[in-house]
């Protein structure tokens, strides 16, 4: 006889999303699908795209897990390769944290991989995230308004903010998204700001961790001189300094395009047609969202077809070489050639080779956010680091 508390309990097998093409497991961030979904789908959900964004960069995958913390939105341990991001945000605010951290992770394969060699705005992320003998984070600033002022964290939030604004004609129609542009566009706002007003802090805490990176060994000497001299000169902006200020006007540029897009559609929809006063006509039906059919559902992703197939990644990157597509404008949709390629895809084995080619111009995952936007607490306090890792060995924001 065999009694029902004897019986060995078997844990339920996690979602498996690989068999989705691109368009498949982006439509699931939608916010009418997202809500839907329980919270082992949607760990299902970012695992299987952190697979795929990982893949694309030539690195490992991370471990993605669903942070404990409400004050966090999303952070990276190094150490262990894992990122965490937080549930309890929009599917918008926690895709944008997986690729802001999943960046961080592309960041520590560039390093390791001497990818930052002979560039400066690689060689202050090496600074900036180099780790003592015991692997603590000894340069890394939390504090605000020094957080987000480091390279390494505005290379993760350009990046991110990037890959969202590639996806704009997918999610524009959702509420959610333009309440996330909205703070997005708010807080490159602020941090463009202090950029332009506050750059003796900056300049400030690079002097003093470059002097630090080069005492542990972190950094060379030519590498520390080459440095400074950027640090020094009044008229050089790192890489990273120049895109946030382009991606603020990107940002405003996308929210008013949506904005002048759902105008119209009121507009239209307000105007009856005469055939429809009469009784007879389709009503308009035939304008069915763009790349959805009523009968057959959502457009299934072709991966022979790269002209039809949207391929997800960040748009308009300063690493133009690394294995990611600009947006075909003609078209409005991503042109991914092998991150999110679906099943099988028959480019991953092109795929390292491609993306190996990432380092030259570091970019690469999810944006930095004003946490007092979220919690109502000060930068400072909201980074704290999930209680399961310690916070000296993890970026989070």
């Amino acid at each position: 006889m065999r009694f029902p508390w004897s019986r060995k309990k078997t844990e339920e097998k996690a979602p498996d999303y690989s068999n989705y093409s691109a368009d498949q497991l982006l439509d699931q961030f939608k916010t009418s699908n997202w809500q839907k979904c329980s919270e082992k789908e949607k760990m299902g959900i970012l695992q299987e795209f952190e697979n795929r964004n990982a893949a694309a960069s030539g690195r490992e995958p991370a471990e993605v897990f669903s942070l404990e913390d409400p004050g966090l939105l999303g952070n990276y341990n190094g150490e262990s390769n894992r990122i965490g991001v937080n549930l309890d945000t929009s599917s918008y605010e926690t895709l944008d944290s997986l690729v802001h951290e999943g960046n961080h992770a592309f960041q520590k394969h560039c390093i390791e991989n001497g990818r930052y060699d002979n560039d400066p705005t690689g060689e202050m992320i090496k600074a900036e995230t180099a780790r003592d003998d015991q692997g603590k984070l000894y340069n890394y600033r939390n504090g605000s308004p020094e957080y987000d002022m480091q390279v390494n964290e505005l290379d993760s939030n350009n990046t991110a903010a990037e890959f969202m604004l590639s996806q704009a004609d997918r999610f524009g129609d959702d509420p959610e998204y333009h309440r996330y542009l909205e703070e997005r566009e708010a807080h490159f706002s602020e941090v463009n700001h202090d950029l332009d007003h506050r750059q003796a802090i900056r300049d400030g805490m690079q002097s003093d961790q470059i002097d630090a990176a080069l005492d542990h060994g972190d950094i060379s000497q030519s590498e520390h001189d080459q440095l400074s001299k950027c640090i020094d000169d009044d008229k050089y902006m790192d890489r990273e300094e120049i895109r946030s200020h382009e991606l603020q006007g990107e940002i405003a540029e996308t929210r008013q395009r949506l904005e002048n897009k759902e105008q119209n559609q009121k507009e239209n929809t307000a105007e009856e047609r005469p055939e429809d006063l009469l009784g007879y006509g389709d009503g308009g039906q035939e304008q069915s969202r763009r790349g959805y059919d009523p009968e057959r559902g959502p457009e299934i992703l072709d991966n022979n077809n790269s002209e039809s197939a949207g391929e997800l990644t960040p748009s308009g990157q300063s690493n133009y070489d690394n294995g990611w597509k600009d947006i075909d404008e003609s078209k409005g949709q991503n042109q991914w050639d092998s991150l999110m390629q679906g099943p099988s895809g028959e480019n991953s084995e092109n795929n390292q080779g491609q993306q190996e080619e990432k380092a030259s111009d570091l970019t690469g995952g999810a944006p930095v956010r004003d946490q007092s936007s979220y919690a109502g607490q000060d930068n400072s306090a909201d980074r704290a680091e999930d209680n399961s890792e310690d916070n000296t060995n993890a970026y989070s924001y």
